[in-house]
């Protein structure tokens, strides 16, 4: 597989590879992050809510021990001017603790709800404690007109246990959704912690693969290429490389071969011609000698038809 791979293609591969972890790690931990973020704001929320809203069920329960501080003077009949003017005084107090309360209810009602609060507690608890505290504003109307009667018609005290029978379901139902959401954010962080060893081993996995890679498609190769070149450099033209796939190192070994079949042909070429040529001088030197040899011949032959010419003449003058 790996010699059927080109480098460039492997270089791509692997970039695309990592791209990928990349991408698929950062959504991973994004949505991790968010996910945390989120229930961190969720659990912010539900305590400023439950803040809010026990400050003011706390309010109203202190404004009706205020107002039973009123009724109690007034049952005793303190009727003097100082006492008209204490009875007075905590009237006021319970006016502005009861404002107080309302201050704190609406406060509670500015937050959002969160997603799992149930709408119908919400409602109940906005109807209790809307009860309870137009029954704490009435009482107080009742004790400064000094209407002891009326005021005592009033049951304040189921009041103030059915909203505190609502504030308690309200405050069990948010703790279940604090409860959920830690539960969620330890998921979260177990899966951040499985998601880091994943990427960890295909990282090892990864760096292990591409050393191979590297090793077979790129070094492997290159130490044959250079290990035939210097063969050539020695003068050794007899070892063909061999290297298999279709590589940018298999086409350098390619071409090396295919230079080394040039240049043996180019060495027979020469061989051959350094042959003929020194074939064609021999046989031009015997051409050469015969030639000088005919000659020499032809010469002797003339000078014993010249000798024998002189002797002939030699005879017939005697």
């Amino acid at each position: 597989m790996f010699n059927k791979m080109k480098i460039v293609t492997a270089i791509v591969v692997i970039l695309v590879v990592f791209t990928a972890m990349q991408a698929i790690s950062g959504s991973l931990f994004f949505s991790s992050l968010r996910a945390r973020q989120y229930n961190f704001t969720a659990s912010n929320q539900l305590s400023h809510q439950q803040r809010e809203l026990g400050d003011g069920w706390q309010t109203l329960v202190k404004t009706r021990v205020t107002i039973n501080r009123v009724a109690i003077r007034i049952l005793k009949n303190q009727t003097d001017e100082q006492s008209l003017a204490a009875i007075n005084k905590l009237l006021l107090a319970a006016g502005a603790s009861l404002e107080a309360a309302q201050q704190h209810f609406n406060q509670y009602r500015s937050y959002p709800r969160i997603d799992g609060q149930s709408a119908s507690t919400a409602d109940l608890i906005d109807n209790k404690f809307k009860a309870f505290a137009a029954l704490l504003q009435q009482s107080a109307v009742f004790l400064k007109a000094n209407n002891y009667a009326a005021y005592g018609n009033l049951d304040a005290q189921q009041a103030q246990d059915e909203l505190e029978q609502a504030y308690q379901q309200w405050r069990d139902e948010n703790m279940q959704l604090i409860n959920q959401r830690s539960l969620q954010n330890d998921s979260n962080y177990q899966q951040v912690l499985i998601m880091i060893a994943v990427i960890a081993l295909v990282v090892v996995l990864m760096v292990a693969a591409v050393w191979t890679l590297v090793r077979r498609v790129l070094l492997a190769p290159m130490q044959s290429v250079q290990q035939q070149i210097q063969r050539f450099a020695e003068g050794d033209l007899s070892a063909s490389l061999q290297v298999a796939g279709r590589s940018e190192m298999a086409a350098i070994a390619a071409s090396l071969n295919h230079m080394q079949q040039a240049l043996l042909g180019t060495i027979n070429n020469v061989r051959d011609s350094a042959d003929a040529i020194f074939g064609s001088a021999i046989a031009n030197g015997n051409n050469d000698l015969s030639a000088r040899t005919e000659q020499q011949a032809a010469s002797l032959e003339e000078t014993a038809a010249s000798m024998e010419h002189a002797y002939r003449d030699r005879e017939a003058e005697r």
